[in-house]
């Protein structure tokens, strides 16, 4: 099963689980939906006014990837907001990470990520 995840009507990428998942486990429909809402975070903005900025600061804005046992986790901080927000666990198989690095996964530009 996979889903999409989307921002700004852009398709950002596709999420997965593994066929044949246990009921203990998130529905990849659910796991979306949280991804959603923490990209929505990153995004809100301030005001209703036009032109107020983002709640977070893209100038200081910093995406990362913190090792979680087995898996990873793909963070965002600012200057203002300096506890990671978990935006998605990238699970199995193992996740390569090197220096907060995840190298399965490159992203370009805030929209734009490719696995290879």
């Amino acid at each position: 099963m996979t889903a999409p995840v989307w921002l700004d009507g852009a398709l950002l990428f596709r999420i997965a689980t593994p066929a044949g998942t246990n009921g203990d486990q998130m529905s990849v429909e659910t796991r979306a939906q949280f991804i959603d809402a923490a990209l929505s975070q990153l995004v809100a903005l301030r005001t209703s006014a036009e032109n107020s900025g983002t709640v977070y600061d893209s100038r200081t804005l910093r995406v990362l990837v913190e090792p979680d046992g087995p898996q990873a986790v793909l963070a965002a901080t600012d200057a203002k907001h300096p506890t990671p927000l978990p935006i998605l666990t990238v699970t199995g198989p193992t996740p390569n990470i090197k220096d907060g690095r995840l190298e399965r996964l490159r992203c370009s530009g805030a929209r734009r990520c490719r696995t290879h």
